[in-house]
């Protein structure tokens, strides 16, 4: 898939509910989409994603984005969720943003309750 499909972020005022920190999250995020994730999207889709991109979410904090840090998370609130799926969203990976989004959205909510 061509890099050219990720809508650049752009430098914007945050509008509600974002706050400067979702900005720099977003950031993050999308650069790491395109470094990481696009350049295989069309092999990923026709296969499957490796088990390696998800080890390499975790280790830079995107599986626990809303965890609180007392469980070993990165304690934001239930938009950084919400950025790091529109990021992924328009990396066209739709299997790796599924997984994801369960993981985040689905799983971990009842586990914390």
């Amino acid at each position: 898939m061509d890099a050219s499909v990720i809508r650049d972020s752009g430098a914007r005022t945050p509008l509600p509910p974002f706050t400067g920190e979702h900005d720099q999250l977003r950031e993050t995020i999308a650069r790491w989409v395109r470094t990481e994730v696009v350049p295989h999207v069309d092999e990923w889709e026709e296969t499957t994603f490796p088990d390696a991109i998800v080890r390499r979410m975790g280790e830079l904090g995107f599986l626990g984005l809303s965890v609180p840090e007392a469980y070993g998370g990165q304690g934001g609130d239930y938009f950084t969720n919400l950025v790091l799926a529109e990021e992924m969203g328009r990396s066209g990976c739709g299997g790796l943003l599924m997984g994801l989004s369960v993981h985040t959205d689905m799983v971990i909510p009842p586990l914390l309750e």
